[in-house]
């Protein structure tokens, strides 16, 4: 038995001599698997920066949505006093626009009418 364990050693260590010589040889299998390693590496990063510049679209799109509704909040009330004074004031042009004679007339009825 000491014959066939001397052997199996022998054909152990011839088999473990003949893996290391060829693992330290360059092989066109690691090329390839480290141009796949490189490629994915680079499309990692490219899925970063889409996320990235997708969180700043966003938060650009989220503060002109806030500074638009700060400025509705802060001019509203002066546009509605604009346009209730533009009103008030285009009701007043229109009561000073009557003709003066129909004014002097209606003084003069108003002055017949106390006397009687």
């Amino acid at each position: 038995m000491s014959h066939n364990t001397r052997k199996d050693e022998m054909m152990v260590a011839h088999i473990c001599q003949s893996l290391d010589q060829h693992s330290q040889q360059a092989h066109e299998f690691d090329d390839k698997l480290q141009l796949l390693a490189e490629q994915a590496q680079r499309q990692r990063q490219q899925h970063l920066q889409n996320r990235q510049q997708q969180k700043k679209w966003w938060y650009l799109g989220g503060s002109l949505a806030i500074a638009a509704t700060v400025t509705m909040v802060i001019f509203s009330p002066k546009l509605i006093q604009q346009s209730t004074h533009s009103q008030q004031t285009k009701a007043v042009a229109i009561h000073t626009s009557v003709d003066p004679q129909l004014l002097e007339d209606m003084d003069m009825l108003m002055v017949l009418g106390e006397e009687q």
